[in-house]
């Protein structure tokens, strides 16, 4: 008999109440500079109430939405906690990190940026203007970027270009690259700086929303899924499942990294996230990108492939994949968990017909048809939905 194996994604954390879209952490990035103007200097703040309230079901811009937000902060906060929160040093990254402003303009334009897949995407995107940038240093004008590229990504990343590229040549800025030498290399510090300030300004929103332990439980589909010593691969940051399901003493891989347990032990200067948050591998010979990429994190970070000897030992496997985008992002993984489960029955829930159809259409580019075709009319891959 084969032993349920579960993937869970950024789904499971929103199923037990977690504020944790894509949206509601941008929104966060949103008001957080309007909140501290506002509260910073709250001679009324007590904060940290014995029963904290739970976290707004979504994170949103209006006045009563800060608001709440507040509450919500005073009711898990000391006021220590409180005053590093409203430190310089998160006020600055909250205003001036290039990725954050790419994020919000995409946002802007967009308005519909409710998956995490769509962070990892602008990621991508940033870096491979960049790259181009720094190959065609000057040999083109700019209008290649504004045909090939969303033109707020060049206007969000200006530092890195000079101050009269903006409608001439695509020149980056000379303290970023020396092309007479062909180095780059200040330019992708600089970069990798900054995308680690997205790491630790994520893992503090994360950190915040999952402060007072406050959790939807009793969800009956996903406590007829789970086991007592299962393997679980959690692609979330948070310890959600641990949390809720503690007494079924999972083996348990995370994947993309764990949230420290209290992000406010740290000075904020020296305050880091070991978390993965980069774009999939696309060229294993460009070595400038290396830090931006998600397999060379996983390595840095030393998150492991423990969930590969899972599948080495002698046991067979029933995929689930709960909460997951099924991306290709995460492809190589999902590709050999599936692969590798001995022959037996992978199991997707989905939400609604789009994510059932979006699951299919991801899950096709990641075995590649044939491959998905024969294992779908086996009843070897199906697709259940979570309502």
């Amino acid at each position: 008999m084969a032993d349920k194996f579960l993937i869970i994604g950024n789904g499971f954390d929103l199923a037990h109440g977690l504020p944790t879209r894509y949206s509601d952490f941008l929104n966060f990035i949103k008001v957080m500079p309007q909140l501290r103007d506002k509260y910073k200097n709250d001679k009324n703040y007590i904060g940290k109430d014995m029963n904290p309230i739970e976290p707004p079901n979504k994170i949103d811009v209006s006045e009563e939405d800060i608001q709440n937000l507040y509450d919500y902060l005073k009711s898990i906060l000391d006021r220590g906690e409180f005053s590093i929160l409203m430190n310089d040093e998160y006020k600055n990254i909250f205003e001036e990190n290039s990725f954050i402003k790419a994020f919000l303009n995409c946002f802007e334009i967009k308005k519909k940026c409710e998956s995490w897949i769509d962070l990892e995407s602008e990621i991508k995107l940033i870096i491979e203007v960049m790259l181009e940038c720094f190959k065609l240093n000057g040999e083109r004008r700019f209008d290649f970027l504004k045909n090939k590229y969303p033109t707020y990504i060049h206007e969000s990343m200006g530092k890195y270009f000079a101050s009269d590229s903006m409608d001439n040549d695509c020149f980056l800025n000379e303290y970023y690259i020396r092309s007479d030498i062909n180095d780059s290399s200040r330019l992708w510090i600089e970069l990798k700086k900054e995308l680690d300030e997205v790491k630790k300004i994520l893992a503090l929103y994360l950190h915040l929303m999952t402060k007072n332990n406050k959790y939807k439980e009793n969800i009956n589909i996903i406590k007829s899924i789970i086991e007592y010593g299962m393997c679980v691969i959690n692609f979330n940051y948070t310890s959600t499942i641990e949390k809720i399901y503690n007494d079924y003493k999972f083996k348990i891989q995370y994947i993309h990294g764990k949230l420290p347990e209290d992000i406010f032990c740290w000075e904020p200067e020296k305050n880091k996230a070991d978390i993965i948050l980069g774009m999939p591998d696309l060229n294993d010979k460009d070595l400038h990108t290396i830090y931006f990429k998600k397999f060379f994190q996983r390595i840095q970070y030393k998150t492991g492939i423990e969930y590969k000897k899972w599948f080495s030992e002698d046991r067979k496997y029933n995929i689930i994949f709960y909460g997951h985008s099924m991306d290709k992002n995460d492809g190589d993984i999902i590709k050999y968990v599936i692969l590798n489960s001995k022959n037996e029955k992978t199991t997707i829930y989905y939400v609604n017909q789009e994510d059932y159809e979006t699951k299919v259409i991801n899950l096709i580019e990641i075995l590649e048809k044939d491959t998905f075709e024969k294992m779908y009319y086996d009843g070897k891959i199906e697709f259940k939905t979570v309502n």
